[in-house]
């Protein structure tokens, strides 16, 4: 017994055949297409890691330049002993202050002796807890962002709250990160 094939036969494996190379074109454009989406966002990645690496090396030419400046002995005061309106060195003053003359007062009899009622002591003062979320109205985006810095805030947030670059967050961070003594 013969076997025969017929056109509507053939017809039908050159359609199967057509569909399959069809499939595996499509298949084949996918993945270029892929490895090309790939390539930009490395392409992206690439621009953005040269753009950090040229703030990187012109905030360590700022440090450097800020650390050959002589420093004021009033610069190294703490942040909580200072004003939060006025700061010495932010916001120096246009013409020099100097006290006004104080009378002198005239010796009085002295008042007679009134003994306060014991009062317990006061508790130690508490450290400032700073919440990110919530700007506050007399400081610059960099002195807030010491103290974010001091207060634990990881430098991503930092540079969120305060509208400072990430790479500006970051120097912040680790020059004014609190350590465990």
């Amino acid at each position: 017994m013969e076997h025969a094939v017929s056109w509507s036969d053939l017809i039908w494996v050159l359609m199967a055949l057509a569909a399959l190379y069809a499939l595996e074109m499509w298949l084949l454009l996918r993945r270029h297409r892929r490895s090309q989406l790939d390539s930009l966002y490395l392409e992206n990645l690439q621009k953005q890691m040269t753009a950090l690496q040229k703030d990187m090396r012109a905030l360590a030419q700022r440090i450097e330049r800020l650390e050959r400046r002589p420093m004021r002995e009033d610069v190294l005061r703490p942040l909580a002993e200072v004003s939060p309106i006025s700061h010495p060195v932010l916001d120096p003053p246009s013409v020099p202050v100097s006290p006004p003359p104080q009378p002198e007062p005239e010796p009085e009899a002295p008042p007679p002796q009134i003994v306060p009622p014991a009062q317990p002591p006061s508790p130690p003062p508490r450290t400032k807890v700073v919440d990110p979320s919530v700007p506050d109205a007399n400081s610059t985006p960099y002195r807030r962002a010491i103290e974010l810095a001091r207060s634990g805030v990881p430098a991503a947030e930092v540079a969120q709250a305060c509208g400072i670059s990430r790479s500006e967050a970051e120097l912040i961070v680790a020059l004014y990160r609190r350590t465990p003594s």
